[in-house]
């Protein structure tokens, strides 16, 4: 839908206005939008796991989860009626070890979430659901769980319910269930509007044809690009004192592409092809 068209004004150059209404669900910095709303995430959940009766009474986009050697900023946190706690990732590409990714999002997400001074039979239920547009597990399905489980003989496994899960889900498979139905969904650059995702449906229309939304996202969009840019002078400078200017204006340059492509407002292969960026210097921070 054109903007213009319903007389809405918004302080957004021509070239992100177009970058912003091409953006899906699945782009991070979309995705960061929408995951604040409590409606999507339950919707989200309820839907992969195959649940009626999770209840999110809060969510957070962004969330911050503090480790001691290593913190992780969470796409989206949920907390349900239950006092389970799930995080929502989303994921493009093929660039992490998905498994060990989602093995550490796990346990933070249990540290994080579990009081001071907690029994061990205390300690929350935490649940990961890793979406991504590929087939991570080439399981050849659209949602594939990951539960620990013992082998008493060889008859096969007895999965053990430690209050850990861990759920695939990929663009990729189309079965046409209803899972696969909301991950295609995940896909569109499209406003939508479909009658079994009512919550998702709406967070995109909202962001992409009102006024009010659309312009909190080209605000946002903007002070992203200028923290990007502070953060890249300030690794700039840092480098630049190591190995002087030259590495020095390199490294901020990668840095503004970082924030810009874990954001999806830029893509990987055009930081290296139009910004004329490093592909082995950006795959190696884009892997951290």
């Amino acid at each position: 839908m054109d903007l213009s068209e319903k007389g809405t004004e918004v302080s957004c150059s021509p070239e992100l206005r177009e970058k912003l209404l091409r953006l899906r669900p699945i782009d991070d910095f979309f995705f960061r939008l929408i995951s604040g709303r409590d409606e999507v995430c339950r919707e989200i959940l309820q839907t992969i796991l195959k649940q009626e009766n999770i209840h999110v009474v809060r969510s957070e986009s962004q969330y911050h989860l503090i480790g001691v050697n290593r913190s992780v900023i969470a796409d989206a946190v949920c907390w349900t009626l239950s006092g389970s706690v799930y995080n929502i990732e989303v994921q493009k590409d093929e660039i992490n070890d998905d498994f060990r990714r989602t093995r550490y999002h796990a346990a933070i997400l249990t540290t994080n979430s579990t009081a001071k001074g907690s029994s061990f039979s205390e300690i929350p239920d935490v649940t990961v659901v890793y979406i991504s547009e590929y087939d991570a597990l080439n399981s050849g399905k659209v949602v594939t769980k990951l539960q620990r489980s013992m082998q008493p003989d060889s008859k096969g496994d007895i999965p053990i319910n430690d209050g850990e899960t861990i759920l695939f889900a990929n663009t990729l498979i189309n079965d046409g269930s209803k899972e696969a139905r909301l991950m295609q969904l995940f896909m569109s650059e499209e406003v939508f509007y479909d009658n079994e995702f009512p919550a998702l449906s709406e967070a995109v229309q909202h962001f992409k044809t009102t006024k009010e939304g659309f312009g909190y996202m080209c605000k946002l969009t903007r002070e992203l690009i200028e923290e990007g840019k502070r953060e890249g002078k300030r690794e700039g400078k840092r480098e630049g004192k190591r190995e002087g200017k030259r590495e020095g204006k390199r490294e901020g340059q990668i840095e503004l592409a970082l924030k810009m492509i874990k954001n999806g407002l830029l893509s990987a292969e055009d930081a290296i092809t139009e910004y004329g960026i490093d592909r082995n210097a950006l795959m190696k921070k884009l892997v951290k």
